[in-house]
This record gives C-alpha cells, structure tokens and sequence, in this order.
C-alpha cells in the first residue's frame, strides 16, 4: 500500500510536467494564440490595396488581365506572425464580369504579403 500512495503524488506529477511542455511548445510555435479581428470593412483602403496586390499577383503568374471591380466581403485570421485576408471579390476582364473570386494573402511584419492562393469559377494558382 505505501508503494501506491507514494506513485499515485509523482505519477501527477509527471502528467503535468508533460502537459505544461506541450502547452510551451503549442504557444512557441504560434498555437493558441489565434485571434478572430472584425471590424475590417470591404471599403477600408488596406482590404482594397490587398485585394489589388492579390489580383496583380495573379495577373502576372496566370497571365490574365483581371481588374478589381469590388470586394464583396472580407475575414481575417490573425497569428503571432501575421495576418491572413481571405478575401472575396468580383473582377472584370476585358468586357466580362465576374464574381465569386476567394484571394487568400498573408500580410507579415514590414507590411510583407504574399498570395496563398486563388480560387474562383474560371481559374486557379497552384503555388
């Protein structure tokens, strides 16, 4: 019986010294830290400079001549790192109008922004 008694304080012991490491780890790596911002509107000058840099960016990898006509919507993750826009907007090509356009482009520290992908009806980018 004295064995169980004195296992059973550092068996809890050792479960929380290993959860509290993956909690450091999780935290160090960026996780848990994620944040949902609202309050970005699709005439807001920034979501607008995004979406233009999301569609020239495509532009120049699949050879289109899309233009921004709107942003239709807008949502944002943010990370310790940056800030991902997921954004949806309508361009025109030529004289052709069309919607239901998904950018996704991360926006790091220094104002540094990449395009992770572009989905819409007539095309896609693969990276």
């Amino acid at each position: 019986m004295a064995l169980k008694f004195t296992s059973f304080p550092f068996t809890i012991f050792i479960i929380l010294v290993i959860a509290s490491t993956f909690f450091h780890i999780s935290s160090a790596k960026g996780g848990l830290k994620r944040e949902f911002f609202i309050g970005l509107t699709i005439k807001d000058p920034k979501v607008v400079e995004i979406a233009n840099f999301a569609i020239n960016e495509f532009n120049k990898k699949a050879g289109h001549n899309y233009i921004l006509k709107q942003v239709d919507g807008v949502e944002t993750v943010t990370f310790t790192s940056g800030t991902n826009y997921e954004l949806f907007i309508t361009v025109n090509e030529w004289d052709t109008i069309s919607g239901g356009h998904v950018a996704v482009v991360f926006v790091g520290s220094n104002n540094f922004k990449k395009l992770i992908s572009f989905d819409g009806k007539f095309s896609s980018i693969k990276n």
